[in-house]
């Protein structure tokens, strides 16, 4: 039997530059996703699809100045482009200028 391997995400990292927020990891393999902001509340507040992501290493900018300072959560989704697998991340972020 074949062992299919899993998306594998290594080295999450969100950073803060200026009115940017920078997710940078590292995937096994190419997958189309997106990332999503909420409120604590689960009020959508950012979305950003049809990522592509590739092998290796990835950063994604995604422009904040509207946030106010707070807590919030994000929602990093991953789907494979060789396979019928999917991964979700959910943590929280803090903004603070």
């Amino acid at each position: 039997t074949k062992i299919e391997p899993k998306i594998e995400i290594k080295d999450l990292a969100v950073v803060r530059v200026k009115d940017y927020l920078y997710f940078t990891f590292l995937l096994n393999e190419g997958c189309l996703g997106s990332i999503k902001i909420y409120t604590l509340n689960g009020r959508k507040i950012l979305e950003e699809n049809n990522l592509i992501f590739n092998f290796g290493f990835n950063s994604v900018p995604i422009r904040i100045e509207n946030l106010a300072r707070g807590i919030y959560l994000y929602k990093l989704s991953l789907s494979s482009l060789e396979r019928k697998e999917k991964k979700e991340i959910v943590n929280k972020l803090i903004i603070d200028y």
